[in-house]
Parts: C-alpha cells; sequence; structure tokens
C-alpha cells in the first residue's frame, strides 16, 4: 500500500488523549446484547470508547469505522460491517450465531493523540511533504545496473486507491483476496497447500520511489525508508505474510493481504514459524531505536456462548491481548478467571484492571479492580458478582479490552 493520502489514516480516530497512563484513560470496548445466545439467533453487538468509571457508556464516536472480525467457535472467521449510532455515540453490528461454542467478537483502531500544541495552531494546509517530513531525492537508474524481474501473477482486491485503501499492516486486513498465477508458473504451485501461511512478495507499482526518509503513521519522529515498513522506497517491494484459505487451480485465496487490486505478484515462499519467527527480535518501536508513540493501537475483544462455551484461538492476536485461560471459570459467580497478558506474542507484566456493569467509582479511581500479573503476565480474577465484566490492561502504546458476562446459577440466559 501507499503512503499518499494515507496521511488521513482513514481507519484512525482522531482525538485528544489527555495522558498515557491508565488513570482516566480512554479504551475500547465491545458490549453485546446477548451474551448466551442460541443457535441461528441475531446477534447485535456495540463497539464504545470510554473511560471504566463510565462503562458501559461510550463518550466518544469514533470518528472512522473500526475493523471488526468475528472468531467462530471452529476457528474461521468472517468480518461484519457496523454503522454508527449518533445517539450512543457507539458503532453497531450484528451476526447470526451459527455454531455452538465460543465467538469471539475483535475489533480494533489505531487512535491518534492530538499534540497540545497542535491543538492551539489554527489549522493549516500542508502539503503531503511538510505532514509527513519526507526526505525526496529524484531516483535516476544507472544504465546497466539493472536486472530483470517477472511478474508472476496479479492481486485481485477490493482495495483501490481512489475507493477504499488497505489498512497499513496486512495483518489488520479480514477481507478474503485473489492471487492469480499466470499459467506458465502452473508447476511451481505443486504442494503449495501443505502451508497454512504464505509470504507474498509484491510489487508495489502505484508507490513512489524517490522518497528516502518519512515520519510513520505511528510517531512523530523520521526514519529513513530502509528502517520503517513504508511501501515508497526506491524498489517498491510490498511483503505480506497471509493466511491461504484454499487453491482452486491456479488461484490462491488467501486472508492478510493490504495490496491494491491489480497488483503484480513477484514471489511467493511458504512460511515457516521455526524460520521466519525471530524470538526476541525487536522493531521500529521497541529497544534502542524507541521513539514517543503519537497515539495507542486500541483492541476490544468480547465473548459470547452460544448455548456452550469452548476454547478459542485468534488467528491474528493484536499486538497487546488479554486471554482467559479458562473459558468455563466465567460461567458462575464466585468463581476466579485465570488471566494472561501477551505482548508481541509473549507474557509480559502489567497492570490489569476490572470493573462490571453497575459498579460504584471510589476514591476517584476509574477501575474498582487492579490487579498486578507475575513476572509471567498471568493474574487471577475473582468473579463476586453476575452482569458485564470489563477487563482492561496497557502496556507501551497498546490498549486493549475483554467483555464477558457471568452468570449466578439462576441464570439460563443472558440478555
Amino acid at each position: 500500500m501507499r503512503l499518499g493520502n494515507t496521511a488521513k489514516m482513514l481507519f484512525t480516530a482522531v482525538f485528544a488523549l489527555a495522558c498515557f497512563s491508565a488513570a482516566r484513560a480512554h479504551f475500547l470496548w465491545v458490549t453485546v446484547d446477548n451474551y448466551n445466545p442460541k443457535v441461528g439467533e441475531a446477534v447485535t453487538f456495540r463497539i464504545g470508547l470510554g473511560h471504566g468509571d463510565e462503562f458501559p457508556k461510550s463518550d466518544i464516536l469514533i470518528s472512522t469505522e473500526p475493523f471488526v472480525e468475528i472468531v467462530k467457535p471452529d476457528g474461521k472467521t468472517f468480518t461484519v460491517k457496523v454503522s454508527p449510532d449518533e445517539a450512543t455515540k457507539e458503532w453497531a453490528g450484528k451476526f447470526i450465531a451459527e455454531q455452538k461454542g465460543t465467538y469471539v467478537i475483535h475489533t480494533w483502531f489505531y487512535a491518534r493523540r492530538r499534540q497540545e500544541t497542535q491543538a492551539k495552531e489554527a489549522p493549516q494546509k500542508r502539503t503531503e511533504q511538510e505532514e509527513w517530513k519526507q526526505l525526496i531525492k529524484p531516483f535516476t537508474p544507472k544504465e546497466g545496473e539493472g536486472f530483470p524481474v517477472y511478474p508472476i501473477g496479479v492481486i485481485s482486491s477490493p482495495y483501490d486507491p481512489k475507493l477504499r485503501r488497505p489498512p497499513h499492516q496486512g495483518r489488520y486486513s479480514h477481507e478474503v483476496c485473489q492471487i492469480k498465477i499466470q499459467d506458465e508458473f502452473t508447476e511451481a504451485l505443486m504442494g503449495i497447500e501443505r502451508a497454512s501461511h504464505l509470504i507474498v512478495l509484491y510489487w508495489m507499482d502505484r508507490a513512489r520511489r524517490d522518497v528516502l526518509a518519512s515520519r510513520t503513521p505511528w510517531s512523530d519522529e523520521t526514519f529513513g525508508v530502509f528502517a520503517t515498513r513504508s511501501p515508497s522506497r526506491p524498489n517498491p517491494i510490498g511483503i505480506c505474510v497471509v493466511e491461504l484459505i484454499e487453491r482452486k487451480g491456479n488461484t490462491l485465496f488467501v486472508k492478510g493481504l493490504d495490496a491494491f487490486d491489480g497488483t503484480p505478484v513477484i514471489d511467493i515462499k511458504p512460511f515457516s514459524f521455526g524460520i521466519d519467527a525471530v524470538l526476541g527480535s525487536r522493531g521500529l518501536f521497541g529497544g534502542e531505536m524507541q521513539s514517543q508513540p503519537t497515539g495507542f493501537h486500541m483492541v476490544g475483544l468480547a465473548l459470547l456462548d452460544v448455548e456452550q462455551p469452548s476454547m478459542t484461538v485468534l488467528r491474528r492476536p493484536p499486538q497487546l491481548l488479554l486471554l482467559m485461560l479458562d473459558n468455563f471459570a466465567r460461567q458462575k459467580v464466585n468463581s476466579v478467571a485465570p488471566l494472561l497478558v501477551m505482548s508481541d506474542g509473549f507474557p509480559t507484566s502489567t497492570a490489569i484492571y476490572a470493573t462490571y456493569l453497575g459498579a460504584k467509582p471510589t476514591n476517584g479511581e476509574e477501575f474498582p479492580i487492579k490487579l498486578a500479573t507475575t513476572e509471567f503476565g498471568l493474574a487471577n480474577l475473582k468473579l463476586d458478582r453476575s452482569g458485564i465484566w470489563l477487563v482492561a490492561c496497557q502496556k507501551d502504546n497498546a490498549r486493549t479490552t475483554l467483555t464477558f458476562f457471568v452468570r449466578n446459577n439462576k441464570t439460563k440466559g443472558v440478555r
């Protein structure tokens, strides 16, 4: 994908975040009208943004549509379109519960932090180069230094530069896209169905090639493009790890691709966790390269049981993940829910905050319950009352929440 007009950040809600601590912080959450529906029933859910002591009242309507993915009990996923509700300042969506077991509603967006100085300044129209602090240098290939690269296929996707842009990373794309391989490379697909995920290399033919440095969407600091994942670079080669859904002849159906429709594909390789996943690696905002983020990765998860609970799996877990290790723990009052917090795929130590519907704020605290995890990210939450619960945590520039329903022994249905 290209930066270009993505300076507008179509998937980013811009609002003021007063501070970076969990005190009086905004959290994204998902609430459900029925946490225990029957097979075939419609489930309505709402996405809100607010403070813990106001839960479940939303005090900010997210200005752009958040991404929503529904994980079914069998692990398969689908997307749901949501619509804004000005009256409640929430986004609402609906789907049909078709299977028995636990569904996960997974929603995500990136909230940019408006700097105080920016809020005081009168709005001024700036060029794209000024907006992203781009360092532009004309690219002139030298004669005889090039080498041929042959397209092996083309991408078919719902993304278009003028109508709909993909998210900044493929892992946040829930659309099923197609990779149509040319007939002369049919034999090269032999055995590819054995791989669950593929590394796709593609040529971003609509990206700029004269940008050497730029500000990323996640920071005010400028980096050289070789230190970023920016699509604007001397050789605009895109890379994505996609989930292979199925193969039909020369067409691969994949999920997790962030390329425009018609983008040429230049290579495909099987993804191997043992080879490609480097434990302990760091990215742009980790270790020595850490910089001040301009906002937060906001994630909201909700668990609902269709007639019976089951274990759940997120195929594309968020940067910060809050898990309930025993789904059965939330089924009755006075049980203990074992929780696990993971950051970038690793258990992490942080604080966990919890509240419930109808909780009264005490001593100025936003959340009535605060837990400290162990060094392995574990904590136990005592569920001492029935109703809707909200559990939240924050780590670096990521915030995540989990909502679920606790039933008492006499409750037969949850609405």
